[in-house]
């Protein structure tokens, strides 16, 4: 998004437009809006803890066996007592990040609430692509040149949220993407790979393309069925290989 004009300029835009009136929002939109920063300003900060939190303890415990195995080398030498100090440290940040990673992985792996996240993200997804539909006669890619001011003055942190957050889950807690709400999110990645010219950021269009990537039965074993959806997708079929092929050719040439 943010394709020609900066979003505060498109809204402006959109506003100042003698066509378009300013309504005030009704509860439920104030609700959906809210939901979006809430996945936005928590959730997806809590899945990157959480990550960062594995790959410490993943480092650390790497660490602290390469210099056990090599103690034969120093235990004699003016470095034994740093090592120790050092193997000490080490195992004392290993304890407080066991101990995070257990209540990080009793609230934030509950399947019930990534389940819950995964609907939100589909409906918004859902309407997303209603906003890309404007003329009500059906969804075709590549999408047109012309994109209407209300997709342009999204952020872009709508899609790459969507994205983050399918890359956790499937890594975590596959399961919770056996849900019917994939078919939407399915069809929203196909039409944004397909069509990058609505995402000025090529770092987004890798990370919808890593996730299409990640849900290959190679990678993910248990992935099949969302990978045979993405693959028999009316809108996939004779324009994701070509979307593809540009976006490596386009970003490697």
């Amino acid at each position: 998004m943010y394709n020609a004009l900066k979003s505060t300029e498109c809204i402006y835009l959109f506003l100042t437009d003698s066509k378009n009136a300013w309504l005030e929002p009704k509860f439920p939109t104030e609700c959906f809006f809210m939901a979006i920063q809430v996945h936005h300003l928590a959730v997806l900060p809590a899945c990157r803890r959480h990550l960062r939190r594995q790959r410490a303890h993943r480092d650390l415990t790497r660490m602290i066996e390469h210099l056990e195995s090599h103690e034969s080398e120093w235990i004699e030498t003016p470095m034994a007592s740093r090592n120790k100090g050092l193997l000490k440290k080490w195992r004392e940040q290993i304890k407080k990040l066991e101990n995070g990673k257990a209540c990080s992985e009793v609230g934030l792996l509950d399947e019930e609430l990534l389940r819950g996240c995964l609907k939100f993200f589909g409906f918004m997804a859902r309407w997303i692509m209603k906003l890309v539909d404007s003329s009500k006669k059906g969804l075709s890619v590549p999408l047109p040149e012309k994109i209407s001011m209300e997709v342009a003055s999204l952020p872009d942190y709508l899609v790459s949220d969507v994205a983050e957050f399918l890359l956790f889950v499937n890594m975590y807690a596959y399961a919770v993407l056996e849900d019917p709400v994939m078919s939407d999110i399915v069809t929203f990645l196909v039409v944004f790979v397909c069509s990058p010219n609505y995402i000025s950021n090529p770092y987004l269009v890798a990370k919808i393309v890593e996730v299409l990537f990640v849900m290959n039965p190679h990678i993910q074993p248990v992935a099949s069925k969302i990978h045979e959806m993405i693959l028999s997708h009316p809108l996939a079929m004779g324009n994701l290989a070509p979307a593809l092929m540009n976006f490596y050719t386009g970003t490697f040439s």
